[in-house]
């Protein structure tokens, strides 16, 4: 087999002997190796073993995986979108704005987005088929690998992250059958493409009328997602939840109750453009 090259750390990243085995026995099924060496990266290759593990057929569904995955990569170009001007990445990072805050105790980023910060109509507006939407969702979640240090020119030994969704605002407008499709494609569908970035996912400020919603949202997710996810409420109680979840005081966002005044994914994706371009300064991050 031919793993890329070694995993300094994280994560338990290196591949064991089974998970080599896996790979071995995907390539012998016909797995192009060179293929998925040169579209995905090294991590996104052991995720996907790691994904699809305790699939019935285990092989035959990783390499399956691993088509669809180079497919969709191919197809949507999305590394190559992340490092160029693109249109249409500018306006769906405008309405649906995700902002990094900090990291937790264990050195995982924490991605943050708000329901009163997704502006789904103007979504649907600008997009004109679920292709085109989900096309381009692609490049912000290779932003987010892409920060993690999990694109192909960089590692920094952690390929999972927090995600934190605050439901402030919620309502039964935020789904009707448009907007609960706009959901499902950027929440849902790119978990099949980016396999394992989840460390836990947080839903926050739930109400009693998001128990509803929820039991519609529940099947859009993976059982793996559903044990990584909570449901929790707000005020002092919160902060002490997501203590309790491995995040300080210093990484909570300030509008839950801490510290951590954020920063916008959009700053992450100008520093890829820059470096696409050869023009990269020290970004700080």
């Amino acid at each position: 087999m031919e793993p890329i090259k070694p995993l300094p750390y994280g994560e338990n990243c290196d591949y064991n002997e089974e998970e080599k085995k896996v790979w071995q026995q995907c390539l012998d099924a016909g797995l192009d190796g060179e293929e998925v060496n040169t579209v995905l990266s090294y991590t996104a290759v052991l995720q996907t073993i790691r994904g699809n593990w305790d699939e019935k057929n285990r092989v035959q569904t990783t390499k399956d995986y691993f088509k669809l995955m180079v497919d969709y990569r191919t197809k949507t170009d999305c590394y190559k979108k992340l490092h160029e001007e693109n249109e249409d990445v500018n306006f769906f990072d405008k309405n649906w704005d995700t902002r990094i805050y900090g990291k937790d105790n264990h050195g995982h980023y924490i991605f943050v987005e708000r329901i009163c910060w997704y502006k789904p109509a103007a979504l649907i507006d600008y997009f004109k088929s679920d292709d085109h939407l989900t096309n381009t969702r692609a490049v912000l979640c290779e932003a987010i690998e892409s920060k993690k240090g999990n694109d192909k020119k960089n590692f920094n030994g952690l390929y999972k992250h927090v995600h934190i969704l605050d439901l402030t605002g919620l309502s039964f407008g935020h789904f009707s059958s448009k907007v609960r499709g706009v959901c499902k494609n950027v929440v849902v569908e790119m978990g099949n493409f980016y396999p394992e970035t989840i460390h836990k996912l947080m839903f926050v400020n739930a109400s009693l009328g998001f128990r509803a919603i929820w039991s519609i949202c529940k099947p859009w997710l993976h059982k793996i997602t559903l044990e990584k996810t909570k449901v929790l409420g707000s005020g002092v109680k919160l902060v002490e939840e997501l203590k309790r979840n491995d995040i300080e005081i210093g990484s909570i966002p300030d509008f839950l109750g801490g510290e951590n005044k954020g920063e916008r994914l959009r700053g992450w994706i100008d520093f890829c453009r820059k470096r696409g371009e050869g023009k990269e300064e020290n970004s700080g991050t």
